[in-house]
Protein backbone atom coordinates (compact mmCIF):
# COMPACT_ATOMS: atom_id res chain seq x y z
CA UNK A 1 0.00 0.00 0.00
CA UNK A 2 1.26 3.30 -0.92
CA UNK A 3 0.15 7.01 0.74
CA UNK A 4 0.15 10.23 -0.98
CA UNK A 5 2.02 12.44 1.62
CA UNK A 6 1.29 16.12 1.97
CA UNK A 7 1.75 19.08 3.78
CA UNK A 8 2.29 22.90 4.59
CA UNK A 9 4.64 25.33 6.20
CA UNK A 10 3.80 28.99 7.43
CA UNK A 11 6.42 31.34 6.74
CA UNK A 12 6.40 35.09 7.03
CA UNK A 13 6.87 36.25 3.59
CA UNK A 14 9.79 38.99 2.83
CA UNK A 15 7.66 41.90 2.75
CA UNK A 16 9.30 45.16 4.20
CA UNK A 17 6.40 46.93 6.43
CA UNK A 18 5.66 50.24 6.39
CA UNK A 19 6.44 52.74 9.05
CA UNK A 20 4.25 55.28 10.19
CA UNK A 21 3.70 57.48 13.17
CA UNK A 22 1.08 57.58 15.87
CA UNK A 23 -0.71 60.39 17.06
CA UNK A 24 -3.02 59.98 19.74
CA UNK A 25 -4.81 56.92 19.86
CA UNK A 26 -3.92 56.38 23.69
CA UNK A 27 0.00 55.83 22.78
CA UNK A 28 2.65 58.69 23.16
CA UNK A 29 2.68 61.10 20.32
CA UNK A 30 5.61 60.67 18.11
CA UNK A 31 5.72 56.66 18.79
CA UNK A 32 6.73 55.00 15.33
CA UNK A 33 4.09 51.97 14.52
CA UNK A 34 4.51 49.21 11.91
CA UNK A 35 1.79 48.86 10.00
CA UNK A 36 1.89 45.24 7.82
CA UNK A 37 -0.46 44.44 5.10
CA UNK A 38 -2.13 40.94 5.94
CA UNK A 39 -2.33 39.76 2.59
CA UNK A 40 1.38 40.01 1.85
CA UNK A 41 2.55 39.02 5.75
CA UNK A 42 2.00 35.45 5.79
CA UNK A 43 2.95 32.96 3.24
CA UNK A 44 1.41 29.01 2.74
CA UNK A 45 4.25 26.99 0.76
CA UNK A 46 2.43 23.47 0.33
CA UNK A 47 4.05 20.40 -0.69
CA UNK A 48 3.47 16.94 -1.99
CA UNK A 49 5.52 13.72 -2.04
CA UNK A 50 4.58 11.35 -4.93
CA UNK A 51 5.81 7.71 -6.80
CA UNK A 52 6.49 8.33 -10.49
CA UNK A 53 3.32 7.01 -12.81
CA UNK A 54 0.62 5.55 -11.41
CA UNK A 55 -2.35 6.62 -9.73
CA UNK A 56 -0.62 9.14 -7.42
CA UNK A 57 1.11 10.74 -10.49
CA UNK A 58 -2.74 10.96 -12.43
CA UNK A 59 -3.96 12.81 -8.80
CA UNK A 60 -1.07 15.15 -8.63
CA UNK A 61 -1.87 16.42 -12.18
CA UNK A 62 -5.23 16.64 -11.95
CA UNK A 63 -4.85 18.58 -8.89
CA UNK A 64 -2.51 20.73 -10.89
CA UNK A 65 -5.21 21.33 -13.89
CA UNK A 66 -8.05 22.39 -11.42
CA UNK A 67 -5.03 24.88 -9.00
CA UNK A 68 -6.40 22.76 -6.15
CA UNK A 69 -5.05 21.25 -2.79
CA UNK A 70 -1.09 21.84 -2.41
CA UNK A 71 -1.52 24.20 -5.98
CA UNK A 72 -3.96 26.36 -4.29
CA UNK A 73 -1.18 27.47 -1.54
CA UNK A 74 1.38 30.69 -2.60
CA UNK A 75 3.90 28.43 -3.68
CA UNK A 76 4.31 24.51 -3.77
CA UNK A 77 6.62 21.69 -4.54
CA UNK A 78 5.73 18.09 -5.51
CA UNK A 79 8.85 15.81 -4.76
CA UNK A 80 9.85 12.57 -6.46
CA UNK A 81 12.17 10.10 -6.92
CA UNK A 82 12.89 11.20 -10.42
CA UNK A 83 11.92 14.45 -12.41
CA UNK A 84 8.49 14.41 -13.59
CA UNK A 85 6.89 17.34 -16.34
CA UNK A 86 3.45 17.71 -14.28
CA UNK A 87 1.90 19.83 -16.69
CA UNK A 88 1.87 23.93 -17.45
CA UNK A 89 1.27 25.79 -14.33
CA UNK A 90 0.96 30.01 -13.99
CA UNK A 91 4.77 30.38 -15.08
CA UNK A 92 5.31 27.70 -17.22
CA UNK A 93 5.68 23.55 -16.76
CA UNK A 94 5.36 22.45 -13.50
CA UNK A 95 7.94 19.90 -12.34
CA UNK A 96 8.90 17.69 -9.55
CA UNK A 97 12.14 18.08 -6.97
CA UNK A 98 14.18 15.35 -7.58
CA UNK A 99 14.81 13.92 -4.45
CA UNK A 100 16.99 10.54 -5.15
CA UNK A 101 15.83 8.03 -2.68
CA UNK A 102 18.43 4.58 -2.19
CA UNK A 103 16.87 1.21 -2.20
CA UNK A 104 16.02 -0.14 0.94
CA UNK A 105 15.89 -3.92 2.32
CA UNK A 106 13.37 -5.41 4.33
CA UNK A 107 14.11 -6.23 7.93
CA UNK A 108 14.05 -9.26 9.82
CA UNK A 109 12.69 -9.10 12.93
CA UNK A 110 15.81 -10.11 15.30
CA UNK A 111 18.52 -10.57 13.03
CA UNK A 112 21.59 -8.72 14.06
CA UNK A 113 19.39 -6.21 16.17
CA UNK A 114 17.09 -5.54 13.66
CA UNK A 115 13.31 -4.54 15.43
CA UNK A 116 11.13 -4.86 12.47
CA UNK A 117 9.86 -7.19 9.68
CA UNK A 118 8.86 -3.64 7.57
CA UNK A 119 10.99 -1.42 5.30
CA UNK A 120 14.56 -0.20 6.57
CA UNK A 121 13.46 3.25 5.12
CA UNK A 122 14.81 5.43 8.04
CA UNK A 123 17.69 7.50 6.77
CA UNK A 124 14.82 8.33 3.54
CA UNK A 125 13.26 10.23 6.48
Amino acid sequence: ATALVAGAVIATAAVRPRATTLVGAGGEEGQEVVLVDEKKAVSLFCFSVMKPGGSEQELIEFQLKKRASIFACDDFAVICSKKVNLGPGDYGDVHTWYNPTPKVQIGQLGANGVTTNSFLNTQIF
